[in-house]
């Protein structure tokens, strides 16, 4: 997020220094909720729970003092302001969540195909591992979420987690059916369904 430069660039170290003001407050509970949201997106941004609550603030005091100035300006209702702090405090929000949906759809989409693949690898003689080596260095983007998740699979194989652990990891950033059918629980083992 940082390469590319833009508004978040420049409200970053205001973020990262409200993160530690907030980092004090005891809310653990909205914590956890906040990290397995950003997990579920992809640790959108890079961002802790404590980022994220202070990205909120910061986007809630910028909208509240857009809003106050065009009710100054063009002489609007005082009520436009507390739309735009609202506006403010949601957009974060509305971005998490919409990051969640987008990954969950494109990784339901492709997985089916990607299992397929990984099945023919192994049945031509290539291991788990392999397979899933294949798809993603063939893959035609990078950027795709599958494609990063089963990179992210391999980097932990790598790493010497079990296969276990790291589908079940799988399993945790990506709650949908149809990797929920992927990683199946069959008397405490998991077994990959191909």
């Amino acid at each position: 997020a940082l390469k590319e430069g833009g508004i978040f660039k420049m409200i970053e170290p205001l973020m990262r220094v409200t993160a530690g003001w907030i980092s004090h407050l005891p809310m653990p509970d909205r914590r956890r909720a906040l990290d397995q949201q950003l997990v579920h997106a992809g640790d959108w941004l890079g961002l802790t729970a404590d980022e994220y609550i202070a990205l909120t603030a910061i986007a809630g005091v910028f909208f509240t003092v857009l809003g106050l100035s065009l009710v100054t300006v063009f002489e609007l209702p005082p009520a436009f302001t507390f739309f735009f702090s609202g506006l403010g405090l949601i957009m974060p929000y509305m971005r998490l969540t919409g990051e969640v949906a987008r990954r969950f759809k494109e990784v339901n989409r492709s997985l089916p195909t990607a299992i397929d693949l990984a099945a023919l690898c192994m049945g031509a003689g290539l291991d788990f591992p392999g397979a899933l080596r294949q798809f993603v260095d063939k893959a035609a983007s990078r950027e795709d979420t599958l494609v990063q998740e089963f990179g992210r699979i391999l980097q932990e194989l790598e790493l010497g987690r079990t296969r276990r652990q790291a589908l079940e990891n799988f399993s945790e950033r990506c709650p949908t059916d149809a990797v929920r059918d992927f990683v199946k629980r069959e008397g405490g083992d998991i077994r990959l369904v191909l």
